[in-house]
């Protein structure tokens, strides 16, 4: 099966750690809802048919949709794909946005997972970030969304910020379970080059967050998760039972996907593209029937680093006998070597044919899973 992913790239206002692709301006937002449509019929056979199992609303802030505005693009999809019955479909949505009619209207449109934008349930740290929703906002969007019933939601949170005490980050974490929310992804605040939060450092308007903070959340993080029953499935993801992200899931299992919208990504096995992210290119090309991607032919070496980074990341490790298959002699010499290394170091763990990464292997997981890449 495969998934379809709708880059929706507009925002009230800009997040200063974002460096997504996103513009402030609703200006071409028909114009560029009209080409979405078009795409979405161009790349009906781009999965070779295979059956659509979830579809994800992603951005920018896609609950700037209207319910008609949705409505159409799900008109799209069923009229061009084969959909199973009751997929996965998940909206995100930043808190100012789902008042309780909205909720109510998205529900009946189809949406039955949320993914909201929380980044923390406190004004101090919200303000640091440059959100435009309060803490309690924060709160009363899931209670209200409960109410409307939609039981599927996960929240983002990010730790590392700057201020953001052992005490407040743990103040976080438990309103998750006081919420009763299935899931949550959190992630260390990183310091992106052309973004509000790289230039405000570089002036000294704000401080520079500390990596040996971060690591500290991200350590009270896991404990918490195994103390309230959190499957740690994937280094930034944790959910309960049944409630993991399948949509998500199916990149880091490597399934087929097909992105619409500018900058959307695409996979089908053999290839990836990306579509070009400027939103007036992107609705002239589609519109002149121009090419509006950039496609690139995955190499040997490609596929199987990809099967590494993403398999490390998950609880499912590594099935280390499924790359020797696709490594020459020497390839396994050195990357058995290198697995043992880090062993050795207590950044990876053997059990039977898989490797798994430590709690300390996950917090150096790029270094550790750029070390295992074929070069």
């Amino acid at each position: 099966m495969a998934g379809i992913y709708i880059h929706i790239p507009f925002c009230k206002k800009a997040c200063i750690y974002c460096n997504f692709h996103f513009t402030t301006s609703l200006k071409n937002k028909q114009a560029l809802l009209e080409a979405l449509l078009i795409e979405i019929e161009l790349k009906k056979d781009y999965a070779g048919g295979e059956i659509i199992e979830t579809i994800y609303f992603g951005g920018g802030t896609p609950s700037i949709l209207h319910q008609s505005e949705i409505e159409r693009i799900f008109q799209a999809i069923y009229k061009h794909y084969v959909v199973i019955r009751n997929p996965e479909i998940t909206l995100e949505a930043n808190p100012e946005n789902l008042s309780g009619e909205y909720l109510a209207e998205i529900k009946e449109s189809g949406i039955n997972r949320l993914s909201i934008g929380i980044q923390s349930f406190h004004d101090r740290d919200l303000k640091y970030l440059g959100r435009i929703h309060s803490a309690s906002q924060a709160t009363n969007c899931v209670k209200n969304a409960q109410k409307a019933g939609i039981e599927n939601i996960t929240v983002d949170l990010i730790y590392g910020i700057p201020g953001l005490t052992k005490k407040r980050w743990l103040e976080n974490i438990e309103i998750i379970r006081e919420l009763d929310i299935p899931h949550f992804s959190a992630y260390s605040l990183t310091v992106e080059e052309k973004t509000i939060l790289f230039n405000q450092i570089n002036k000294n308007i704000k401080k520079q967050p500390s990596e040996i903070q971060a690591r500290h959340h991200f350590y009270d993080l896991c404990n918490f998760a195994v103390k309230n029953n959190y499957e740690h499935y994937e280094i930034s993801n944790f959910a309960r039972k049944d409630f993991i992200s399948k949509h998500n899931s199916s990149y880091w299992n490597g399934k087929k996907y097909i992105g619409i919208g500018p900058s959307a990504h695409s996979y089908d096995l053999i290839s990836r593209q990306w579509n070009i992210a400027v939103n007036n290119d992107y609705i002239n090309k589609i519109q002149n029937k121009e090419v509006f991607f950039i496609k690139e032919e995955l190499k040997r070496e490609d596929r199987i680093n990809e099967k590494i980074m993403l398999a490390l990341r998950t609880s499912n490790g590594l099935n280390v006998s499924e790359v020797y298959d696709q490594m020459s002699d020497n390839e396994k010499q050195l990357f058995s070597h290198v697995i043992q290394l880090q062993i050795d170091n207590g950044f990876i763990i053997p059990i039977d044919s898989h490797v798994f990464l430590t709690r300390e292997g996950m917090w150096f997981s790029d270094r550790i899973i750029s070390d295992l890449f074929l070069t």
